[in-house]
């Protein structure tokens, strides 16, 4: 795979390396023998990958997180039992303390690369983050490396992902490729078991042989993440309505089509996205449930006739949040963790992959 990364981002990178490699570069590269995995993440969010290890019922002990976001740091620490927490990957103290691990995850900022982002890709201030993502790897060698994105990165900026993978096949040990590097697009509908609608692309580095991405899986009901019968039809149709002007305009037309379909949207289960600019429904899964998405409730339910709840979005993510105390973070610093979330049983499925190659 050949870069044509563009000249003016060549001269970025090269600057950014050299002074990373300044700081930090003569950090052990040694990684000791474990039994129990010793795992870290940066842009740790709400550490999907601990639930994930926890379902694999693999050991580990939590050597590092990393997260900027104050509401992030309080639950985590409320919830698990971080050796160490990090709040600035770009931090002098993160490039020189930050402890050697032997899996590492980074859901990295996906604001570069979205479409409800500002799509910058790493000239931004938010794409820099992935160079010291890339130098942490370089200068500690963790055994197995995870990395999460959205699609974007793949459809808008493939030059950024050609500087990853191959950023990560030049890091050598010994005069030798450290890392089998591959990447993959996968569905936590198709691949994860969740009824959302939730792609993601993952890269892949690991240290033993080359990683076997998972197959599909069949997904479950949206009647495990969201109880309910379908409704029969009442006087009252269509019901309660959303507030806005805008999403219920867009209800009412999503409502008014399914019955000229011949549908019932009482009776089965269509899930509407109404903030899009192309409004839909769909039968029996959720559209994707980004930050702003879960900030503003989720997708309307036609057999429930309301918003999705909280906890719902949580499950659709594969966490449920009756789990997790949430004394010291508000109900939408929780949806937004929830919007920026890697699915957990999708994650199970990928780290299994990842892990066996590594070990």
């Amino acid at each position: 795979m050949s870069s044509t990364m563009p000249r003016e981002r060549e001269v970025l990178a090269e600057e950014v390396w050299a002074e990373l490699l300044r700081i930090g570069w003569a950090l052990p590269r040694h990684l000791p023998s474990s039994t129990t995995l010793r795992v870290g993440s940066i842009c740790s969010g709400w550490c999907s990958e601990i639930w994930a290890l926890r379902s694999l019922a693999r050991a580990h002990t939590l050597t590092f997180g990393c997260d900027s976001n104050n509401a992030c740091a309080r639950l985590c620490h409320d919830n698990f039992q971080h050796e160490q927490w990090f709040m600035d990957c770009t931090s002098d103290e993160f490039l020189l303390k930050s402890p050697p691990v032997d899996l590492l995850l980074s859901g990295f900022p996906c604001q570069p690369y979205s479409i409800e982002g500002s799509s910058q890709g790493i000239n931004s201030v938010d794409g820099l983050v992935l160079l010291y993502i890339l130098h942490y790897i370089r200068t500690r060698l963790p055994r197995s490396v995870l990395l999460e994105n959205v699609t974007g990165l793949e459809r808008d900026h493939p030059e950024t992902l050609v500087f990853i993978v191959e950023a990560l096949q030049a890091i050598q040990k010994g005069g030798r490729p450290y890392y089998h590097v591959s990447w993959q697009v996968l569905n936590a509908r198709t691949h994860g078991g969740l009824p959302q609608n939730r792609p993601r692309l993952f890269i892949a580095a690991t240290h033993g042989s080359a990683m076997q991405w998972p197959g599909e899986v069949p997904m479950r009901p949206i009647t495990d993440f969201i109880p309910g019968d379908p409704t029969r039809r009442g006087t009252d149709y269509p019901g309660p309505l959303p507030r806005t002007m805008t999403t219920r305009r867009n209800l009412i037309k999503l409502l008014t089509r399914l019955e000229k379909e011949g549908k019932d949207p009482l009776g089965a289960h269509y899930i509407c996205d109404l903030a899009s600019m192309t409004p839909r429904a769909v039968l029996g899964w959720s559209p994707c449930l980004t930050r702003a998405r879960c900030t503003t409730g989720g997708h309307w339910l036609t057999w429930r006739q309301r918003w999705m709840h909280l906890r719902e979005i949580c499950l659709l993510q594969g966490l449920d949040s009756e789990l997790l105390r949430t004394d010291r973070v508000s109900q939408r610093e929780l949806a937004m963790m929830a919007g920026n979330a890697i699915p957990i049983p999708l994650l199970a499925r990928v780290l299994q992959g990842v892990l066996a190659a590594s070990y």
